[in-house]
């Protein structure tokens, strides 16, 4: 059994999402639908004008005001998401309702992971593990679309902690990471 006690920040919490919407299928698409929306959206617009019978000069500036508007969305498009996450995080913070447990344990079981935190108390079997991803600063372990238990590589005590996790996760799953 591993156990390990964590603290997660706000800032942990951020770059999780931040790699939840850049390295997994459903944040991929949800970057893709951004990025359409303000072209389909222009569309609308400019046939909803050509269907009301704007006079040719007003039609001309609002497709190149449009046509504008819609290479910046799609060119900010990861960033304007990426804003709006953050802003929505924080206003749920503001709110009191943390969509994190900021302290706890994970306990690393023969057959499951087991988190304690102030408020509650789950169990994880190792085959509800979907996909596990590493970045510099953390290890994240799904367990569904969005969900995962985030172990920041801060909360460990050294590198050969972190090999261990690595190692005793290779033995129970059957994921590439």
């Amino acid at each position: 059994m591993i156990k390990i006690t964590f603290a997660l920040t706000e800032e942990d919490y951020l770059s999780f999402n931040k790699y939840y919407l850049a390295n997994t299928p459903s944040g991929r698409r949800l970057l893709s639908k951004t990025r359409l929306m303000g072209p389909i959206m222009s569309l609308f617009v400019l046939i909803l004008f050509l269907i009301l019978g704007a006079r040719p000069s007003l039609l001309m500036a609002e497709t190149v005001a449009l046509t504008i508007l819609s290479i910046l969305m799609v060119v900010f498009s990861k960033q304007f998401l990426w804003f709006s996450t953050k802003r929505n995080i924080r206003k749920i913070k503001k709110d009191g309702k943390l969509p994190f447990s900021p302290q706890g344990e994970l306990l690393f079981e023969e057959d499951a992971i087991h988190e304690i935190t102030p408020d509650s108390e789950c169990r994880t079997s190792y085959s509800r593990l979907e996909r596990i991803g590493i970045t510099d600063e953390a290890l994240y372990l799904y367990f569904g679309a969005i969900q995962a238990y985030i172990i920041p590589f801060s909360c460990l005590s050294d590198a050969s902690e972190k090999d261990r996790i690595l190692a005793f996760l290779h033995k129970k799953v059957q994921l590439d990471f």
